[in-house]
């Protein structure tokens, strides 16, 4: 949509951020269609994995037994693995 997105993250380890400005990737949507869709497709199903988490957890905070640590415990450990943050006992 054009408008800016502001972001904080704040990394656990080194890493690498790519960056492909919009020109760039408009650019390669006619020169690399087959990548632009892998690329579509990929970021389709991160997102679609993070709204699944988001309902499961919202599911789990407003369920009168949220308390039941069981199920508690393991989504906010499925959590900590998309995540990748490591469990600190």
């Amino acid at each position: 949509d054009g408008s800016p997105h502001p972001t904080t993250v704040k990394a656990t380890s080194h890493g690498v951020v790519l960056v492909i400005p919009r020109p760039v990737l408009l650019a390669q949507t006619e020169q690399q269609p087959k990548l632009i869709a892998r690329l579509m497709l990929g970021i389709g199903r991160l997102l679609a994995r993070r709204l699944s988490l988001a309902n499961r957890t919202l599911s789990v905070l407003s369920d009168k037994e949220f308390l039941e640590q069981k199920r508690l415990r393991a989504l906010l450990d499925e959590m900590r693995g998309l995540l990748r943050i490591r469990r600190v006992v």
